[in-house]
């Protein structure tokens, strides 16, 4: 894939976030809510990662982010997929991330 390319997907993938992160506040439950963007791993550029911070949420037993999946969709003629997680605030920057999210500190709030 040419870097004009790369850049390109990357701007829908942003563009998606946001709309996912959209759809996400309409929950009242949900509070703030972060996108984690894809550091170089052109296995997985295509995917959108939300972690919904919700302010009623049971914690996590397990001390892992679990997101749950949604089958691809294309938008433009990219196949995306998305992956979105809820956590309570107190897990925030505790829970260990799925392989290939980057760190806690990669996370970019959706205003």
């Amino acid at each position: 894939m040419k870097t004009q390319d790369k850049r390109s997907v990357r701007a829908i993938v942003r563009q998606q976030a946001e709309k996912q992160a959209s759809y996400a506040r309409e929950n009242p439950d949900a509070g703030d809510i972060y996108w984690f963007p894809i550091k170089g791993d052109a296995e997985k550029e295509n995917e959108i990662r939300i972690v919904v911070v919700a302010k009623i949420k049971v914690p996590s037993q397990h001390g892992v982010l679990s997101p749950f999946y949604f089958r691809e969709d294309s938008v433009e003629g990219v196949k995306l997929w998305t992956a979105i997680s809820e956590i309570n605030k107190r897990e925030f920057g505790k829970l260990k991330l799925p392989e290939g999210w980057g760190k806690w500190s990669d996370a970019v709030k959706m205003e």
